[in-house]
């Protein structure tokens, strides 16, 4: 894990919203549904900041040190990046939205880069087996989801193959954070680098708990050993559908500041 204020950063090449705008500012970041969503102190805000820490947007120099850490990526130059990104996940339904999703390059090699930013939010409220479980009940009831044939197939992207999600390693993993694993190297596919890198980016500011901070860390470590890493720092690669994935945290301490 990594604690900084401030770092090294060089600009983006091309910052922009899904259907295309360009971000020129951290206000302009996104358009959130709901006014909760959009907070000083919260996730989606500091995230923002934090990529228009300078007078140009550019990659936080804490997500650029875990990426060049033990020369992982060296040099790395952001190509293009856009908020809210959505991979389609297999089967149909919900896809996997990525808070931030950029195209980056180090040493003349493409890789994908997708970020969940965090202040202390949990990994959503479901865990793959109780996901598995509701969506099988309502099956039961006659009710057509694909929510378990879903599951199944990210759970054989990760190299597991069970006919009950509920039984497997993984039941008590935030289902967001199987999705985020999974949207990550399906997003790499699509963009033909065949490399992803997933991020989460936690943020400690004055709205936040820090029990609920560790809460968050001791998921996301579980999460990291199921795919066979430990530890700081950058984690992987690992296998995920024939894409080379990493995954790692990192932690900016933000100070209460008025907008």
């Amino acid at each position: 894990m990594v604690f900084v204020s401030s770092s090294m950063y060089d600009a983006v090449m091309d910052l922009h919203r899904p259907k295309g705008m360009a971000i020129t500012r951290w206000e302009d970041w996104t358009r959130p549904k709901k006014a909760y969503h959009w907070k000083p102190g919260r996730s989606a805000v500091e995230l923002a900041r934090a990529w228009f820490r300078c007078a140009s947007p550019s990659m936080p120099g804490e997500v650029r040190d875990i990426l060049q850490a033990d020369g992982i990526f060296p040099d790395v130059v952001v190509q293009e990046a856009v908020p809210e990104l959505v991979t389609p996940l297999p089967e149909r339904g919900e896809g996997r939205n990525h808070d931030l999703w950029a195209l980056c390059e180090a040493e003349e090699k493409k890789f994908t880069l997708c970020i969940e930013a965090k202040a202390d939010e949990p990994f959503g409220t479901e865990t793959v087996g109780s996901y598995w479980r509701s969506a099988r009940n309502r099956q039961d009831k006659g009710e057509r989801t694909g929510v378990p044939g879903r599951i199944s197939a990210m759970l054989r992207m990760v190299g597991v193959d069970c006919s009950d999600a509920d039984e497997c390693a993984w039941a008590e993993i935030p289902y967001q954070l199987l999705t985020a694993v999974c949207g990550t190297a399906l997003q790499a596919e699509r963009d033909g680098s065949g490399v992803g890198v997933m991020v989460v980016h936690e943020f400690q500011t004055w709205e936040t708990c820090e029990e609920k901070h560790q809460l968050n860390g001791k998921a996301f470590g579980c999460f990291v050993e199921l795919l066979g890493g430990g530890g700081d720092g950058l984690c992987g690669p690992f296998v995920v559908a024939d894409v080379q994935c990493y995954v790692g945290k990192v932690r900016s301490r933000v100070e209460r500041w008025v907008d």
